[in-house]
């Protein structure tokens, strides 16, 4: 197996904390369906994907909720999702920069959920996140999605980059599986002890290496 020299990084869980479970009990609170996943409808995957815009998205959520809740409110719902970027997190990143290691964000995620991103983290702190890659490769960008083999070949062709010679993090086991169909190396990332994978000087990856496989 050829040593990594570049590495592609989920965004959400991997590197962003989210916090579920308020983002669920709001709902509950607001009185949507229990029944209802809002982050995996079709028009959430279509808003990812910038295939319809915020004021489209957030009218067809708000059928979802009693008629009383207004779309300021469902947007603050939408946006308690995010949590923070573990400063742990950011030091690897710049550690690898450093080590020499080319990087690249990919993430399925939306416009409102990116400009929260950054008001919530400041303007010094997402500089410094995003000084560490290379290009930040956002699906609503592009019109295209993970697991999409597309999003995948896109970063490659722009990038210049060799799939075996690439690494993906992602926590979600499609990804991971298409990624691996396609020549490039992963990481499952199923919690932060799946980064000591890095704490080797000279690490090797393997394909679906885990905490199970870490310990």
């Amino acid at each position: 197996m050829k040593p990594v020299k570049n590495i592609i990084w989920d965004f959400g869980v991997v590197l962003i904390d989210l916090n579920f479970d308020l983002f669920h009990k709001k709902c509950r609170d607001y009185g949507i369906k229990s029944d209802i996943h809002i982050l995996n409808t079709h028009f959430s995957h279509l808003f990812e994907k910038g295939l319809i815009d915020e004021h489209t998205f957030f009218r067809e959520v708000k059928l979802l909720f009693p008629g009383w809740v207004s779309i300021s409110t469902i947007k603050e719902i939408w946006n308690s999702l995010i949590d923070h970027i573990p400063t742990k997190k950011l030091a690897l990143l710049h550690k690898l920069k450093k080590r020499g290691l080319n990087q690249a964000l990919c993430s399925n995620t939306n416009l409102t959920h990116i400009r929260h991103i950054w008001e919530k983290h400041g303007p010094f702190t997402s500089a410094y996140f995003k000084k560490a890659f290379l290009k930040l490769y956002f699906s609503y960008e592009h019109q295209t999605r993970k697991p999409e083999p597309e999003f995948f070949y896109l970063i490659l062709n722009e990038m210049n980059w060799k799939a075996d010679e690439t690494l993906l993090i992602d926590d979600n086991e499609q990804n991971i599986s298409t990624a691996n169909s396609l020549g490039l190396q992963v990481l499952h990332y199923t919690s932060p002890q799946s980064l000591r994978y890095f704490d080797k000087a000279q690490p090797k990856p393997h394909e679906h290496l885990s905490d199970e496989q870490n310990k």
